[in-house]
């Protein structure tokens, strides 16, 4: 019996987020949107609304995200992970930074409308 590591499973989530980050295309993206370090084989992609509840996985809908804390929050609402500071500091990873299918200052923008309807 073959044995596959938790974080190998094909969820079937792909976005240019965690793609360019796995290309090591978005060098100044070292922590998650709970403040985790991120690495190769501990990053996901979060749902701010989660996926189980109907959200979406369109760009403005995710973020980056240790496996640990992305499991431990699971489909619980995200206020209750949030913290403003680290959400802030996790938003200034991508400002400025653009490439071909990525532009960082947008995706701020979106997402930080996502969250703000979902710490309401």
């Amino acid at each position: 019996m073959r044995i596959t590591p938790l974080n190998n499973l094909p969820f079937g989530y792909k976005s240019v987020l965690k793609t360019e980050w796995l290309k090591g295309n978005l060098p100044t993206v070292k922590y998650g949107i709970y403040g985790g370090k991120l690495k190769p084989y501990n990053v996901t992609l979060e749902h701010i609304r989660p996926h189980s509840k109907g959200g979406s996985t369109e760009l403005a809908n995710l973020a980056l995200a240790v496996d640990v804390n992305n499991w431990g929050r699971s489909n619980q609402p995200f206020k209750l992970f949030f913290s403003r500071a680290i959400f802030d500091q996790y938003c200034e990873q991508f400002k400025d930074v653009v490439l071909p299918e990525f532009d960082g200052n947008k995706y701020i923008e979106a997402l930080r409308k996502t969250v703000e309807r979902a710490i309401k």
